[in-house]
């Protein structure tokens, strides 16, 4: 992907991130890429196909290269740390406006339920290496994810340094390795 198609994602998803999808207009894209609509169908045929690169570009860059980073670590554990801390970094604010923006629109609902499945999956495969027990892994796996979305969810509430917490979260997970 060209980088100049990627300013304009990156555009997209801080528009969706600070406005909601229903900001994601080629108006406002234009405007915040100081760019004319030409530009804009220069790289995408009209709004729906921004929208389908936008939300593949988002699986792309928060889900499958952070899963594609964490699977180079050597033991389960270490997998499941840099997963951690990869995806303690996606943006919330965004996360949270797509997983909102799926509720009502059937294409985002897709994206995000192959971005949820994936994700799941791949914790189930963490555990499962450790376990070998396919409904204790599921298990696992779901409450960490669980975990994981609920401070997304919750995470206005939290003032101060956060990393205390992020460290539970991984501690609470490698926990799920070991048990």
């Amino acid at each position: 992907m060209s980088s100049k198609k990627a300013d304009w994602l990156e555009a997209g998803l801080e528009i969706l991130s600070a406005e909601g999808p229903s900001a994601l207009t080629i108006d406002n894209l234009v405007t915040v890429m100081g760019k004319t609509k030409g530009s804009f169908y220069h790289h995408f045929s009209n709004s729906k196909n921004f929208v389908n690169h936008l939300i593949t570009y988002w699986f792309e860059t928060y889900t499958v290269k952070i899963l594609e980073k964490s699977k180079k670590g050597l033991s389960p554990n270490e997998k499941l740390k840099t997963l951690v801390q990869s995806t303690l970094k996606i943006p919330r604010k965004t996360e949270l406006a797509i997983r909102a923006w799926a509720l009502y629109d059937p294409d985002v609902r897709q994206y995000q339920e192959k971005i949820d499945t994936a994700r799941l999956e791949y914790l189930y495969e963490i555990f499962f290496s450790v376990t070998n027990d396919k409904k204790s892994s599921r298990h696992k796996a779901f409450k960490i994810y669980s975990a994981f979305i609920g401070y997304q969810q919750l995470a206005n509430y939290i003032t101060g340094n956060k990393s205390p917490i992020i460290t539970e979260l991984f501690e609470i997970a490698n926990y799920e390795i070991e048990n």
